[in-house]
């Protein structure tokens, strides 16, 4: 948590300091021959200086400030998306939620879960990380929704939002961990709903936690922790509905 912390606060202050950048490019950028726009006392001076006003400084992608803010985006942004923290130890180590994804024709344990079902619990399908072909067969509707197996492999193509699967060497589904993207990215519905293209920060008002934890085959550890019983724990987490998140 320390190391996302971290990160957010370095995206926001390389963000400030692209902007500034900006800003000051825009209002004091020179002409061609190298002279700022205070040295030159040629009548068009105001209309140079309307025009500077309303138009974007060129960005030198050769300046180190802005390189560096460039590259610490990309890093939170991958830490958002992409990164677990460890928590597969917890999803899959402890509830062991990656074998009721995968069901037991794949390794895991009763009937798995399809997309047509992770869809209806409000999980998102990256179309960006979806090959062409996977694509077109999406849109001819010839891609088979109802097989767990194809949950898997939209796993492996880290397409599921906000979802990772860890694989063995075989290619079955031995953990599953989450990131932040999983409540707070969604997307634009393009290719069919709930498959799109990423809409990170928008909050996930479809996903219902409680469905996808009461997935999970061992609940013990929270009943535990609650002290009650798991047919309490699951008929708890199945009251939630859509949209209850981070409670």
């Amino acid at each position: 948590m320390k190391t996302y912390t971290l990160s957010l606060k370095r995206i926001a202050t390389g963000a400030g300091i692209l902007v500034a950048l900006l800003a000051f490019g825009s209002s004091g950028s020179a002409d061609s021959r190298g002279r700022s726009s205070d040295e030159n006392d040629e009548p068009d001076r105001n209309e140079r200086d309307e025009h500077n006003r309303n138009s974007p400084a060129p960005v030198d992608v050769k300046d180190p400030a802005l390189k560096n803010t460039a590259e610490m985006f990309v890093r939170g942004r991958n830490i958002f998306r992409f990164d677990t923290f460890g928590d597969e130890a917890f999803w899959g180590d402890t509830l062991r939620l990656h074998q009721a994804i995968a069901g037991a024709n794949q390794g895991g344990t009763g009937p798995g879960v399809s997309p047509k079902t992770a869809l209806a619990v409000g999980l998102k399908v990256d179309a960006g990380a979806l090959p062409r072909n996977l694509v077109g067969n999406l849109k001819k509707g010839t891609v088979n929704l109802d097989d767990p197996a194809t949950t898997l492999a939209l796993l492996k193509l880290n397409a599921v939002v906000g979802v990772t699967g860890f694989f063995d060497d075989r290619g079955t589904l031995k953990s599953i961990g989450i990131q932040c993207a999983l409540c707070h990215s969604t997307v634009n519905d393009c290719l069919a709903p709930g498959i799109g293209q990423r809409l990170d920060g928008w909050s996930n008002r479809d996903l219902n936690v409680g469905a996808i934890i009461a997935l999970a085959p061992n609940l013990k550890p929270i009943a535990d922790l609650l002290g009650v019983d798991e047919a309490t724990v699951r008929t708890v987490l199945g009251s939630w509905g859509p949209g209850k998140f981070d409670v």
